[in-house]
């Protein structure tokens, strides 16, 4: 992974918003924390926020929980792109950013409403992982949402 790495870092400015999300799965999914690489592909992201969809936003903030990577930027910059992208996210999506941010301890109350609200919508289709782990979320996080919980 270290010649992936030196590879890679050069040339995230020319990654797009899928490559960028794949770099913090990845390493996330073999349990590497390369800081040098995830800050290098975190200043891309942010730069790039917009042009990631849902599933982007979902896995990248998902990896940052995986290694206890806290990179504050990014983690503002998903929390304001899922804000705008709120409707289009499906459960998974929801689940996985609210237990993300849970994880991390990163505490933003419009997000977490926003989810509340889109989940509660939704809420039908989520399976029962979704659901633990959205509840779960917002207990870790003490948000408490009434419709939601009850």
């Amino acid at each position: 992974l270290a010649a992936i790495s030196a590879a890679a870092i050069p040339k995230l400015p020319s990654f797009n918003s899928q490559h960028l999300a794949h770099i913090f799965w990845s390493f996330a999914a073999l349990g590497v924390l390369d800081k040098p690489l995830l800050d290098a592909t975190a200043e891309q992201a942010v730069a790039k926020i917009a042009e990631f969809n849902p599933q982007e936003l979902s896995n990248t903030v998902w990896a940052c929980a995986k290694l206890g990577y806290i990179h504050k930027p990014l983690l503002q910059a998903i929390s304001s792109a899922a804000l705008t992208k709120i409707r289009h996210l499906v459960p998974q999506d929801l689940a996985n950013i609210s237990w993300s941010v849970a994880k991390i301890g990163f505490v933003d109350i419009p997000l977490m409403k926003a989810i509340a609200s889109a989940a509660l919508e939704k809420i039908g289709h989520f399976n029962p992982q979704d659901l633990a782990n959205t509840a779960w979320a917002f207990a870790n996080l003490q948000v408490n949402n009434a419709p939601l919980m009850h």
